[in-house]
């Protein structure tokens, strides 16, 4: 007895295939649930690691749209706000060096599979902490070149943004200082993620 072998009629395969594709073009873009965000460091707070001080931060700004495309560089918005109590810092004292805002957030890529984004990240450009320990003082800005590397992480369910991660590496650059700090320093750390002027968490979704 011959054994029937199935053929998928060609209409069916190209359908198959064609909705594949739609699936995938759906995910051009990112959107999320308003257009401005707090970030607030943990009770370990922000550490920058050329002179081991730690302070509690808080970061605030705002992104030019809710929603954007998926392109290497594209410029979000900017940190428009830097909130540093120096007399919480343990190991010596840092401040935001508030006369360098805004500071340009840029997006250069994604973790994961669509449509199960896992985190995205981000570049900040500008960013300066003038860090003080040990009779030292030293201020290191991220720059076009070297910039501070930050991450979203993403809950692929909703897709609520459950932390943000800022990275150790690259370090940032040393802007000026005595000649005892380092050429450069790790400023690292995790924070929350809200609306601005809120609790709400921040829900990162795919859209058309």
């Amino acid at each position: 007895m011959k054994a029937h072998v199935r053929l998928w009629p060609v209409a069916i395969v190209t359908t198959a295939v064609l909705s594949m594709a739609v699936a995938t073009a759906s995910a051009g873009k990112l959107r999320f649930t308003g257009s401005t965000f707090r970030w607030v460091t943990n009770s370990s707070g922000m550490t920058f690691g050329a002179l081991a001080v730690s302070c509690p931060v808080t970061l605030e700004g705002s992104f030019h749209s809710s929603s954007f495309i998926k392109r290497e560089q594209l410029l979000l918005g900017y940190v428009t706000r830097g909130i540093l109590p120096g007399a919480s810092c343990t190991g010596g004292s840092a401040t935001v060096l508030t006369e360098t805002l805004p500071w340009h957030v840029t997006y250069e890529r994604f973790t994961g599979t669509l449509p199960a984004i896992t985190e995205i990240a981000l570049q900040v450009h500008g960013a300066a902490f003038n860090i003080s320990a040990m009779q030292i003082t030293c201020l290191y800005q991220s720059t076009e070149a070297k910039p501070w590397s930050v991450k979203l992480e993403r809950e692929t369910g909703i897709g609520t943004i459950m932390r943000v991660l800022y990275q150790a590496l690259p370090k940032i650059p040393r802007k000026s200082g005595s000649i005892l700090c380092a050429e450069s320093s790790e400023i690292s750390g995790t924070a929350s993620m809200t609306l601005l002027e809120s609790l709400t968490s921040v829900i990162l979704s795919l859209i058309a």
